[in-house]
């Protein structure tokens, strides 16, 4: 389970770092068809990893998830998705110019 959610993290890491500012909501996926691509290839295989057995092999000893493993897994992954956008919509709330100093009382 730890495999496939560090997986998971990872492609919504790269989603959510497509922009510094703008919401990977507001751009979406069809801008960029290659990194589209290589997510649904790196979930694809990651998938097969622990589904296929004879990928699952005795190097990394995987286990096949139950659905709800992999429903856990891909929620827990898209914490760092929703981290990012968060951290996003904050900077967006705070000015970009130069700062004032305070006044002296």
């Amino acid at each position: 389970m730890i495999f496939l959610t560090l997986g998971f993290a990872q492609v919504f890491q790269a989603l959510a770092t497509r922009s510094n500012t703008e919401s990977v909501f507001a751009i979406g996926l069809s801008g960029n068809r290659v990194m589209a691509a290589m997510i649904a290839l790196v979930v694809a295989l990651q998938l097969a990893a622990v589904y296929l057995p004879w990928l699952q092999g005795p190097f990394l000893r995987l286990v096949s998830p139950s659905g709800l493993d992999l429903a856990v897994s891909i929620a827990l992954g898209s914490v760092v998705l929703l981290a990012i956008e968060l951290e996003k919509l904050l900077r967006r709330g705070q000015p970009t110019g130069p700062r004032r100093p305070a006044l002296a009382r």
